[in-house]
C-alpha cells in the first residue's frame, strides 16, 4: 500500500480531501439506492398486474377462437396491423425510463357492412390484446433497467463503505503515524544537538 501514496504532509491533505469527498457522496448514493429499491418494487408490481390482465384477455380470446375460423378474417387481420407504438420518457432517480402511451393501428380499408357483427368486436378485442402486450413489453424493460441500475448503485455503495473509505482512513493513519514519528525524531535530534552545543560551551569554558 505504501508504494501507492507518499508519506508527506501534501499527501495527507490530499487524502483528507478525498475522504471528505467520499463521505459526502455516500449519503446520496444510499438515498439513490433506497429510491431505486422502491421504484423496482413499484415496477415489478405494475408488471405483474399488467401480466395478469394480459393473461385474462388472452384466455377470453381463446374462448372465441371458433369465430376466427370464419371466412371474414381478412378485415380482422387488417385491423390489427400495428402502425406505431407510442412511448415517452421519464427520469426516476437519475435513470431514463421508457413509458407506454398507446398503440395506433393502420387504417382499415375493407368494407365491413357485409361482415358479421362480431368482426368489429373481434378487431377491438385483438387491438386491446396487442396494446396490452406492447405495454407489458415496456413494463418488463422498465423492470430490467431499474434492477440493473439498483445493482450498480448497490455495488458503488459497498465499494465506498467497504473499500474506498476504509482504505483512505488507513492511508491517513499511516501517514499520520509516519509524520508523528518524523516530528519526534526531529525533536530528539534537536535535543541532542542542543546538548552537544551545551557540552561544547562547557568545554570551552573550562579552557
Amino acid at each position: 500500500m505504501s508504494s501507492e501514496f507518499k508519506l508527506s504532509k501534501t499527501e495527507y491533505r490530499t487524502q483528507k480531501d478525498r475522504l471528505a469527498l467520499l463521505e459526502s457522496a455516500l449519503p446520496n448514493l444510499k438515498l439513490k439506492k433506497s429510491q431505486l429499491q422502491m421504484e423496482v418494487n413499484i415496477a415489478r408490481k405494475a408488471h405483474a398486474t399488467a401480466k395478469e390482465e394480459y393473461k385474462r384477455r388472452l384466455a377470453a380470446s381463446y374462448e372465441n377462437a371458433n369465430l376466427f375460423s370464419s371466412p371474414f378474417l381478412d378485415p380482422v387481420y387488417e385491423g390489427i396491423e400495428i402502425e406505431q407504438v407510442h412511448t415517452g420518457r421519464e427520469s426516476i432517480a437519475g435513470v431514463e425510463l421508457t413509458t407506454f402511451d398507446k398503440v395506433t393501428f393502420k387504417p382499415l380499408h375493407a368494407l365491413l357492412f357485409d361482415a358479421p357483427v362480431w368482426v368489429d368486436k373481434g378487431i377491438e378485442m385483438m387491438q386491446e390484446l396487442i396494446a396490452e402486450h406492447e405495454e407489458l413489453r415496456v413494463l418488463r424493460k422498465r423492470v430490467r433497467v431499474l434492477e440493473q441500475e439498483l445493482r450498480q448503485t448497490s455495488i458503488r455503495v459497498n465499494l465506498f463503505e467497504k473499500q474506498l473509505i476504509p482504505r483512505t482512513k488507513e492511508i491517513l493513519k499511516r501517514i499520520s503515524i509516519f509524520l508523528a514519528d518524523q516530528q519526534l525524531a526531529a525533536v530528539g535530534q534537536a535535543k541532542t544537538a542542543k546538548k552537544r552545543r551545551v557540552r561544547q560551551k562547557e568545554q570551552e569554558h573550562d579552557f
